[in-house]
């Protein structure tokens, strides 16, 4: 009698763990899936894993959260989608980055817009979204930010200000420049002097006796053969 009952608490309690092995892989399937549908703007994906019971707050494997993702690569609806499910709007990643931050940084003006509207914060302490803006010079959401409160004089943690950002931007883009114009002079002035000695060729080709005219035309080798004929036999 007590070896059944020991059989049977012991096929329980594997029977336990079977279904806890099987319940954590399906929870990693899905979380996996969730990442996915939020990396790659599947919307419909995203909206029916929250109604499942997706937590909007997930991070990433890299730690930032879902949300942040979304709106660091534009997706304006899946980020849409995240905040009625109740993402939170300022979530942070390890490096004190916000989805207005990086929205801001690459210029997704509509995303920085959605996040305001939905209460970002303007003047976070440290780093800030009008920061990140002029770091890129995307002047219509530097624009956007200044009318809706943003502090044009905040300071990051080494003292960098929205406008020391936009100069060393436009100093950078002036500094390239002239290297661009004169690797475009030096393309132009080695077209020309090809394009020059091909009609020197031709014109001294045209104008040669029938001798000279075909060395002209057939190129010798530096040995003074012409190409293709074999060296004379011993």
């Amino acid at each position: 009698m007590l070896t059944d009952r020991r059989r049977a608490l012991a096929f329980l309690l594997a029977g336990v763990i079977a279904l806890g092995v099987c319940t954590g892989a399906s929870a990693q399937a899905l979380y996996d899936r969730f990442i996915q549908a939020v990396t790659l703007d599947k919307t419909e994906d995203v909206r029916a894993m929250l109604a499942r019971g997706m937590d909007p707050n997930t991070v990433d494997p890299n730690g930032d959260p879902v949300l942040l993702v979304a709106a660091r690569s534009g997706w304006e609806k899946t980020s849409a989608i995240l905040l009625s499910g109740g993402a939170k709007v300022d979530a942070k990643n390890r490096f004190g980055d916000r989805p207005l931050m990086v929205a801001a940084l690459n210029g997704h003006l509509a995303i920085v817009k959605l996040l305001f509207t939905r209460g970002a914060e303007l003047n976070p302490p440290g780093w800030t979204p009008l920061i990140y803006a002029a770091t890129n010079g995307h002047i219509e959401v530097m624009r956007y930010l200044i009318e809706a409160g943003a502090d044009v004089n905040a300071e990051s943690p080494n003292g960098t200000t929205a406008l020391m950002m936009a100069v060393r931007g436009a100093n950078a883009d002036d500094a390239g420049r002239p290297r661009r114009r004169r690797q475009s002079s030096q393309r132009k002035r080695r077209d020309c002097a090809r394009m020059g000695s091909a009609r020197r060729l031709r014109r001294d080709r045209e104008n040669a006796p029938p001798r000279r005219r075909e060395e002209l035309a057939v190129p010798r080798e530096p040995s003074g053969r012409r190409p293709g004929r074999s060296s004379p036999r011993r």
